[in-house]
């Protein structure tokens, strides 16, 4: 699955001039995912010297970054603790390691991975608190 990034680069363009593309760069991504639209509130920074942008106008944006390989999993693989989420790897037969992840909602029951696992990982992805022992 690829994926837009924050330093992301941009070309925004409005409908009274769509001959002069506006460069920005991706500032924010929201962690919800309307789930009726499946949308993200994306921000975007972009200069406005001469007073093109005014707030409310409709713009169309073209994300130039590079795309990026991310990992998507079922939402019922991720573990929230107190200040991080994980999931749980297995690392040999009957064997699965708790790992720290990065992870975004991707829309109802999936999330996108950014960080702490890679392709191809086997994980839990139901009853992972179960492999918490006391």
């Amino acid at each position: 699955v690829g994926s837009i990034c924050s330093d992301d680069r941009v070309e925004v363009s409005v409908d009274s001039d769509p001959a002069r593309p506006i460069a920005g760069k991706v500032t924010y991504i929201g962690e919800i995912v309307d789930e009726q639209t499946r949308s993200v509130q994306v921000m975007i920074t972009c200069p406005n010297r001469d007073r093109r942008l005014k707030p409310g106008m409709f713009a169309s944006v073209r994300f130039s970054g590079a795309p990026r390989q991310v990992v998507l999993i079922p939402a019922t693989a991720l573990q929230q603790g107190e200040s991080e989420s994980y999931v749980f790897v297995r690392a040999g037969e009957g064997i699965y390691l708790r790992r720290e992840v990065q992870a975004v909602s991707a829309g109802p029951g999936e999330a996108v991975v950014t960080r702490g696992l890679e392709p191809g990982e086997v994980i839990v992805t139901r009853g992972g608190i179960l492999l918490m022992g006391e």
